[in-house]
């Protein structure tokens, strides 16, 4: 498959996977603990969307061919990667009680700038 495809379907999952951490963000924010089924669809996205962007990004390195000790971009890039697999588990605690609700915005802006330093990182080393 060409480099294309991989860098298509690394970006379209990626936004497949905001979408659903945003579902699951307003799932446990809107208490609709007792919608079960939603919650496994969105489950369900968060986990294939996270697959499908390991596998494509796997796959973009080797079209890259970027020889074996990685740049230090690719560390971090599963590093976020890793942070944001788990993130369901950070968003079903109640974080009331550390955060109030007036950060939450401010907590979306901050990742919000993380996924435009991501993208033009991206952007910059042609990737």
């Amino acid at each position: 498959m060409s480099y294309d495809f991989y860098r298509i379907l690394h970006l379209i999952f990626l936004f497949f996977f905001f979408l659903s951490l945003g579902g699951l963000w307003l799932f446990y924010n809107l208490d609709t603990t007792g919608n079960k089924k939603l919650k496994k669809i969105l489950m369900g996205i968060h986990g294939l969307s996270l697959f499908v962007i390991f596998v494509a990004g796997f796959g973009l390195i080797a079209k890259l061919k970027i020889p074996s000790p990685w740049p230090f971009w690719i560390y971090i890039k599963m590093l976020i990667w890793l942070f944001l697999g788990l993130s369901p588990i950070f968003l079903k605690r109640d974080w009331s009680k550390i955060l109030s609700k007036k950060w939450s915005p401010l907590i979306s802006l901050g990742l919000f700038f993380v996924l435009i330093i991501v993208a033009v990182t991206a952007v910059r080393l042609k990737y």
